[in-house]
């Protein structure tokens, strides 16, 4: 199955994303040449259907392909009204293969914003190919703008670094020189800002030594054939700017199908950590597809250290029965490394309490000054707050307004209490990222712990909650040097994001503490209690 997903954007732009989640397991494919790839049949046009014949170099024979292999294009190629777009007829044709797509369509979209999404794109999926094809959009972003458009070499520094970006992230590149708008072979609309366009993505493919992928002289060399003449003959290969009719979306199909089948076989080894929630104990299989094992030692840890290559060595699948994030480091012979990281979150269920008469916005926030740090998080329930008061959100912005805070920042202690709001069943995910300790506990169940003094870092942690009012405590400790904290929740299926001010609530009045025994050290004693005043964030 595929979704899709459609963000709107100003002056009838839009962001398009496809994908899948039909993943096949299999073993990865071992590192070997690929087999020649066979010629499909030649195209041609049967009862106006897509010819399946254009996405066959996709499966030939050889190429590479291993179950779990993602694909990102980023381009601007439209079909006309009743045809299926080109990125729907690659996703049809990988999906057995237990390969996803994403397509990222910059629907005259500005450069400034196709890039800064492509950039996400890479960063958050990594994907293994990434399939380059803008052009037209930036030449119709501009009519719609009724202004120039980008200057190819504006165009070409946001390829190159989006190229850059794929490479470093492991991924093969395809880049694409862009289609044509309009039917005339030769003129029309933005002719010449595309051709300097096509001259620069020739150009980057050979810097970068990606696959190139001429589209432009594809489709100008069919325009000549059907229409010589250059007369405005509609329907012969697009009507509308930008939009292709079933010819010229099989020749384009037919073109990517055959770069990006060449590009497979150039995706560098990597090192996988899969990660994922469960519930009892799972299985830690940590994989480095297309080296064969022999060629490759992997070590990891699963204390929050980083690897070393005298680390311990990974030789099978072990199991674990705790939220835990395991870091692995793969080396070869010749000195090539990758490193991976995967968080298994431990889930348990809890049912929300019922709901309070009354609440309030935000959450109750007690201050602590301390007087040594003591890891793994400073003993906050055992002191004194010396200012009580209340806060929208988590996060470190609430020092900013507590008059008792000293400066510089050493040795404090924030405590926000109050409700998480569920608005609906399912599995939460949450997360904080912190410099120094944090803790979030939900009920009487510790989700996050990113304890300890260390540099701003992140730590995850899951729990199933019913609908409803949970009630919710993130502890924050704060030693020597710069502070951060953030906290961050996401659902199934959503990406991670700050945790909306509406979600969090706290009761009319602010309760008790219970009362917690500590048996450290007396100079970790807070200060005495100052008097309570109200404070509006």
């Amino acid at each position: 199955m595929h979704l899709y997903l459609r963000i709107l954007l100003p002056s009838f732009a839009a962001l398009s994303f496809f994908t899948t989640d039909c993943l096949v397991a299999a073993d990865p494919v071992p590192l070997t040449a690929p087999a020649p790839l066979t010629a499909p049949a030649p195209l041609t046009i049967v009862s106006q259907q897509p010819n399946a014949a254009a996405v066959a170099p996709l499966t030939a024979s050889g190429v590479p392909w291993v179950a779990g292999d993602h694909v990102l294009i980023v381009g601007d190629l439209l079909t006309a009204p009743g045809q299926p777009e080109i990125a729907v007829r690659l996703l049809a044709a990988l999906t057995p293969l237990g390969v996803t797509l994403r397509s990222l369509q910059n629907h005259s979209v500005p450069i400034d914003q196709w890039r800064a999404a492509a950039l996400t794109e890479i960063a958050t999926h990594r994907p293994r190919v990434v399939v380059f094809m803008a052009g037209v959009g930036d030449v119709l972003a501009g009519s719609a703008a009724k202004s120039l458009p980008a200057s190819a070499e504006a165009w070409r520094k946001a390829l190159v670094e989006v190229s850059v970006a794929a490479q470093t992230a492991g991924a093969a590149m395809v880049i694409a020189s862009p289609a044509i708008i309009g039917d005339k072979p030769t003129g029309g609309s933005g002719a010449t800002d595309l051709d300097a366009y096509a001259a620069a993505a020739r150009a980057v493919a050979n810097d970068t030594k990606s696959e190139f992928c001429d589209l432009r002289s594809i489709l100008i060399t069919a325009l000549s054939e059907r229409n010589g003449k250059g007369t405005r003959e509609l329907g012969v290969l697009s009507k509308a700017p930008g939009q292709l009719k079933l010819e010229g979306a099989d020749l384009v199909t037919l073109a990517l199908s055959q770069a990006i089948a060449a590009a497979v076989s150039h995706i560098p080894w990597s090192l996988e950590v899969a990660g994922g929630t469960f519930t009892g104990t799972t299985t830690v299989e940590i994989r480095s597809p297309r080296i064969t094992p022999e060629r490759v030692t992997i070590t990891y840890t699963t204390d929050g250290s980083m690897p070393t290559e005298k680390s311990r060595v990974y030789g099978k699948s072990f199991a674990i029965s705790g939220t835990t994030q395991v870091q692995a480091l793969a080396f070869d012979k010749s000195g090539n490394k990758h490193t991976a990281d995967g968080w298994y979150l431990a889930l348990s269920k809890r049912i929300a309490d019922p709901t309070p008469t009354e609440s309030l916005p935000g959450l109750w926030v007690d201050h602590f000054t301390l007087k040594a740090w003591r890891n793994p998080m400073p003993p906050l329930d055992t002191l004194k707050p010396d200012y009580e008061s209340w806060w929208p959100n988590c996060e470190i912005e609430a020092i900013t307004n507590i008059p008792v805070h000293r400066y510089p920042d050493l040795n404090f202690g924030l405590r926000f209490t109050g409700y998480f709001l569920a608005p609906i069943d399912g599995i939460y995910t949450f997360s904080t990222n912190s410099d120094d300790a944090s803790r979030v506990t939900i009920g009487d169940t510790i989700v996050v712990k990113n304890d300890d003094l260390h540099p701003v870092s992140w730590a995850f942690g899951a729990i199933e909650l019913t609908k409803g009012y949970h009630p919710l405590t993130v502890l924050y400790g704060q030693g020597p040097g710069v502070h951060a904290l953030e906290f961050y929740m996401s659902l199934a299926g959503q990406r991670l994001q700050r945790v909306p001010d509406a979600l969090l609530r706290r009761p009319l009045n602010k309760p008790a503490r219970k009362t917690i025994t500590y048996q450290g050290p007396a100079e970790d004693s807070a200060t005495d209690p100052k008097s309570v005043e109200s404070m509006k964030p």
